[in-house]
């Protein structure tokens, strides 16, 4: 499996502990325009897709539609925090040591068995 640091277009989100891909297309962000923006004004998030967002340690859910879960990875991708449903207009406050912050659906989460320390990878398009 690969580092954290795939190619620029898609890749594969999986649990190291399980062995299971979470995501089939997560959408890397890493820029500060890309980070700034998020998910807002966007296409609501498929079942099988993820943002991506590095250096993130901390987001909102301001002017997004629709609730999403959050995911919260230290710089070695262990999963300091989970947040299962974030209404809109909300905050996630920062994570203490957080590097990466993950969005997807809810119900993408609760599929996965996802637990605090966990550790996660990207696995670029083949």
């Amino acid at each position: 499996m690969s580092s954290h640091r795939p190619s620029a277009h898609t890749s594969e989100l999986v649990n190291r502990r399980t062995g299971a891909t979470i995501c089939r297309r997560v959408h890397v962000a890493r820029s500060l325009w890309e980070r700034m923006v998020g998910l807002m004004g966007r296409k609501p998030l498929q079942a099988d897709e993820a943002l991506w967002l590095e250096p993130c340690n901390g987001v909102h859910t301001f002017l997004v539609r629709y609730p999403i879960a959050v995911m919260v990875l230290g710089r070695d991708l262990t999963v300091l925090a989970i947040h299962g449903k974030v209404q809109p207009n909300r905050l996630v406050c920062p994570v203490r040591c957080g590097y990466v912050t993950i969005e997807l659906l809810p119900e993408t989460l609760a599929k996965a068995v996802v637990m605090l320390g966990d550790r996660m990878c990207l696995v670029p398009d083949r």
